[in-house]
């Protein structure tokens, strides 16, 4: 099929601005059209600006704190295996404890530093916020984890008539996780057009490479578990030659525009990097499918009330750090917006009281010594 371009859309780029409302559509219209089918349209992407960046980073951690949170906290299917693999003892709900108490310091340094940097926002601090964005989605991240975990040891250690979850094939979670992060990667390379240091695109090489090859292992392992059909184990073989030829390709092409960074070297990027979003999405998707989820947990009433306890706090970090990344987005379009100014404050507090309630049920609810829910947690503190 032919695409044929209206004559509005030929004019100079000195007519642009006097097109109608009608005609921008149609152009619009147009760019889609040559989109889907590999064209270029009319225009190429432009750099973007600082202000977006920080946009895109404040979207990129909200996604990631969302995700965790809809497969940990809030589907009791997808208590992943790797939860279970960890151990029940006490030792490893200790451990889950220490990684909470060092992320809840984490995250209020993190969150104080971003509120300075906001503070002298200039195009000097730009990357330091990008950076300061993405360790606050990178520390509730880890700490939704350890509490996930936390939560499943407690309840499935309050009593012996509760029964520990049957893994599954596949880790659910693992993938999902991997095939958001390469796609971040790819929509960060694409976006930014270009205009990346070889230390960025080396970057994501490495995730890239250290994602798809968590994809690998996977449908490796699952071929390796005997618990396949023969037609599920040729699909996942299937699946990984997909994934490694694709992955060859696109890295190739990678390798070669760190070392030329040429519109044509980016241009192989991109015609590359499609098939590999194609081709993780379809084993995730597939890998998703029920016959290999493993067997929920079989929780007493009052383990899972323990359970439900410490993911709600761990729930209510997740909602404040959403939250306060909404407020830094509506400062970074109007830096004089006062509400803004004032909701990042309060949701900055919300934070600290979150954490506050996540390690207090952590102490009261902990299987070796227990404790009141009055007990007071120094560990935490508001950030101002």
């Amino acid at each position: 099929e032919k695409a044929v371009t209206p004559k509005r859309l030929l004019r100079s780029s000195e007519e642009c601005s006097k097109w109608s409302a009608r005609e921008r559509k149609e152009r619009v219209v147009y760019n889609r059209y040559c989109s889907q089918r590999g064209g270029s349209g009319m225009a190429t992407p432009s750099p973007a600006t600082d202000r977006d960046t920080v946009r895109r980073r404040c979207a990129e951690a909200r996604e990631s704190m969302e995700l965790t949170s809809q497969l940990l906290l809030l589907q009791q299917g997808s208590r992943l295996q790797s939860l279970e693999s960890l151990g029940r003892g006490n030792e490893s709900y200790g451990k889950a404890r220490d990684v909470i108490v060092a992320n809840t310091k984490g995250l209020a340094i993190s969150i104080k530093d971003l509120v300075s940097l906001l503070g002298q926002r200039d195009a000097s601090t730009h990357a330091a916020i990008c950076q300061a964005v993405l360790g606050v989605g990178e520390q509730v991240v880890v700490l939704t984890e350890a509490a996930a975990q936390a939560a499943y040891l407690s309840a499935l250690t309050f009593d012996t008539s509760s029964k520990p979850c049957v893994p599954g094939l596949v880790d659910e979670y693992a993938f999902a996780k991997a095939r958001q992060l390469i796609c971040f990667a790819y929509e960060r390379f694409k976006i930014e057009n270009g205009h990346m240091s070889v230390e960025i695109i080396l970057q994501l090489s490495r995730t890239f490479a250290d994602n798809l090859a968590v994809l690998t292992k996977g449908c490796k392992t699952a071929i390796d578990s005997g618990g396949l059909s023969e037609m599920d184990r040729a699909q996942f073989s299937t699946c990984v030659q997909s994934l490694q030829g694709t992955t060859a390709a696109f890295l190739t092409s990678l390798k070669s525009f760190a070392s030329s960074t040429s519109s044509g070297d980016r241009q192989r990027c991109l015609i590359f990097g499609r098939p590999v979003l194609e081709a993780v999405n379809s084993v995730v998707t597939f890998a998703g499918f029920p016959k290999f989820a493993g067997k929920p947990a079989e929780l007493s009433r009052k383990g899972s009330e323990r359970q439900t306890e410490i993911l709600g706090g761990a729930m209510a970090v997740v909602s404040s750090s959403v939250l306060l990344l909404n407020a830094i987005d509506a400062i970074m379009d109007d830096a004089g917006n006062s509400h803004g100014w004032q909701k990042m404050v309060s949701c900055s507090k919300a934070v600290a009281d979150a954490t506050r309630l996540l390690c207090t049920s952590l102490k009261e609810y902990d299987p070796v010594t227990p404790r009141s829910r009055s007990s007071p947690n120094p560990s935490t503190r508001h950030f101002s």
